[in-house]
């Protein structure tokens, strides 16, 4: 990957929107395009749109929890190959 033209992409699943953005916004301060999604469902329709090089998600959320989440994700061969970080309180 050119580092000049084009960013690493991060998706951050998480239902609660504050702490989704403060994730977000240490991310794009560090030089990361991040996407963002409220809930399972959400981050894997994401991921499967944008395929990003990372996916950080929490655990317990509405819809589809962050294990599901990771369940499916590395169960998809477009999207096997990404690591997830996982959050919990």
């Amino acid at each position: 990957m050119n580092e000049q033209t084009e960013k690493n992409t991060v998706l951050v699943v998480e239902d609660d929107a504050e702490l989704c953005e403060f994730i977000a916004s240490g991310l794009e301060e560090e030089g990361f395009a991040v996407l963002q999604a409220a809930n399972g469902e959400e981050g894997m329709e994401a991921a499967l749109d944008h395929l990003p090089d990372l996916v950080i998600t929490d655990i317990m959320m509405p819809v589809m929890d962050g294990i599901t989440l990771c369940n499916e994700l590395k169960s998809h061969s477009l999207t096997a190959h990404i690591p997830v970080i996982m959050l919990t309180a």
